[in-house]
C-alpha cells in the first residue's frame, strides 16, 4: 500500500514540474556546456542506491516542521521563477521538493542520509545567465593570455589582440565556446562525484573540488596551444583544413583523459601531504617497545 502512495506522490510530482524536467533535458541535449547534466540523475540513482543497506534500517518518522520549511522555500522559488521566467530557480524548486517529500514520508535520518545525493543534483541546473556571461568573459580572456605565454616559451613568435592569438600571419580566435567553462562546470561535477565515492578526509575532499578550477584552466590551455602549434607546424600542408578540423577536435576529446592524469596525480600527492584521520589515530595509539637493557641477576651471599 505504500508502494502506491510513493508512486501515486511522484506521478503529481512529474506532473507538476514536467515543464521544467523538459526545458532541463533540452538545455542537456542542445547546450554543450551542461551535456553532463544528461548523467546527473543516474548519479545520484547510484548514490541512493550505495546506501541501500543504511536506509533499510532508518525508522520512518515524519518531520512535519521541516517538510513544510522546504515545501513553503520551493513554491517561493517556483512563483518567482514563474514571473520572471528563471529556469534554474524552477530546477532548485523541485530538489527542495524532493527535499520535501523526504522529509514528510521518511524524516530527518532519511533526508541526512540523502542529502549528498540530493545536493549533486545542483549539477544539473543550468547557471543563471548573467554569471554564465560573466564567468565565460573572463575565463575566455585568461586563457588567451596563458595560451599566448605558453606559446612564446616554446618559441613561437605569439601576442594577442584582445581574444585572438597572433602567430605571424596566422590568427587564432579564441571564441566563447573555446572559455574553458564547460569544461569547469563538467569537472566541478566530476571532481564532487569522486569525492562522494572515496572515503578520505573532509580536507582531502575539498582541495579536489577546488582544484577542478585549475585543472579546467590548464586542459583548456593546453587544448588552444596544441591547436595553435598545429595550425603552425600545418600551414603549407595540402590537406590542411581536414586535418586542421580533426586535430581539433581530437584536442577537445583529450581534455578529459588529461584532466583524470591530472587527478589522479593529484590523489596521489594528497595521499602523500595528508595523513587521513584514522591512520593518523593508528599511529599516535602505537604502543612504542623498548628494549632494555638486561641486568645480571646478583649472586646471594
Amino acid at each position: 500500500m505504500r508502494g502506491i502512495g510513493y508512486s501515486l506522490l511522484a506521478a503529481v510530482g512529474a506532473w507538476a514540474f514536467w515543464p521544467t524536467l523538459r526545458d532541463l533535458a533540452e538545455k542537456w541535449q542542445h547546450d554543450p556546456q551542461y551535456s553532463h547534466g544528461l548523467l546527473v540523475p543516474f548519479f545520484v540513482a547510484y548514490l541512493i542506491h550505495r546506501k541501500r543497506e543504511d536506509l533499510k534500517q532508518i525508522s520512518a518518522v515524519p518531520s512535519w516542521p521541516l517538510s513544510l520549511l522546504f515545501l513553503s522555500t520551493a513554491l517561493g522559488c517556483r512563483a518567482t521563477s514563474a514571473i520572471f521566467d528563471f529556469l534554474p530557480l524552477d530546477g532548485l524548486a523541485l530538489i527542495l521538493v524532493l527535499a520535501g517529500a523526504v522529509s514528510l514520508i521518511q524524516g530527518k535520518e532519511m533526508l541526512k542520509t540523502v542529502a549528498p545525493a540530493l545536493g549533486f543534483l545542483l549539477f544539473a541546473l543550468p547557471l543563471p545567465y548573467s554569471m554564465e556571461r560573466w564567468l565565460s568573459q573572463d575565463l575566455q580572456h585568461l586563457a588567451t593570455l596563458a595560451s599566448t605565454y605558453l606559446l612564446q616559451a616554446i618559441g613561437q613568435p605569439a601576442i594577442n589582440e584582445g581574444n585572438v592569438i597572433l602567430i605571424d600571419e596566422i590568427k587564432l580566435g579564441i571564441v566563447e565556446a573555446c572559455s574553458g567553462l564547460r569544461m569547469l562546470m563538467t569537472f566541478a561535477a566530476f571532481a564532487t562525484g569522486i569525492t562522494l565515492l572515496i572515503d578520505r578526509s573532509w580536507a582531502t575532499k575539498t582541495v579536489l573540488i577546488l582544484s577542478a578550477i585549475p585543472i579546467a584552466l590548464i586542459v583548456n590551455v593546453l587544448r588552444i596551444s596544441a591547436t595553435g602549434l598545429a595550425y603552425v607546424l600545418l600551414r603549407e600542408a595540402p590537406e590542411r583544413q581536414n586535418m586542421l578540423g580533426f586535430i581539433h577536435d581530437f584536442n577537445g576529446w583529450m581534455m578529459m583523459p588529461v584532466a583524470l592524469v591530472l587527478f589522479g596525480i593529484e590523489l596521489k600527492v594528497l595521499q602523500w601531504l595528508l595523513v587521513e584521520p584514522e591512520k593518523l589515530e593508528r599511529v599516535i595509539s602505537f604502543p612504542i617497545r623498548r628494549e632494555m637493557p638486561e641486568v645480571p641477576a646478583r649472586k646471594a651471599a
